[in-house]
């Protein structure tokens, strides 16, 4: 496997605890996790932070199209531009505000 360096930015503090070997894991996510320190022991360097997902705007839009019943809808129609836009401008390192309407 080749070296190499990896960011891991997760706007979960539960996560983030799990991969840093802290917290309780329940059982269904310990094979998983078993996994990922595994791959993760052949990087060079790595590390986990945390984000709040306001500052993924890629991820926040995502997670913001939810139906009524609560699982995510993804019609392309609907997110897609919204989407390729949101990454434009994170790779561009604007800002990104995400207002609640009421």
């Amino acid at each position: 496997m080749q070296a190499c360096k990896l960011w891991i930015e997760t706007d979960s503090t539960t996560a983030l605890a799990w991969l840093e070997g802290r917290g309780n894991i329940p059982w269904t996510a310990i094979r998983s996790l078993r996994n990922t320190h595994h791959y993760l022991q052949h990087l060079v360097d790595w590390k986990v932070t945390h984000i709040h997902r306001e500052g993924n705007s890629p991820a926040d839009i995502l997670a913001a199209f939810k139906s009524m019943r609560g699982e995510s809808i993804f019609l392309p129609q609907q997110i897609w531009k919204e989407l390729e836009v949101a990454l434009v401008q994170d790779r561009q390192e604007l800002g990104f505000v995400r207002v609640r309407e009421k």
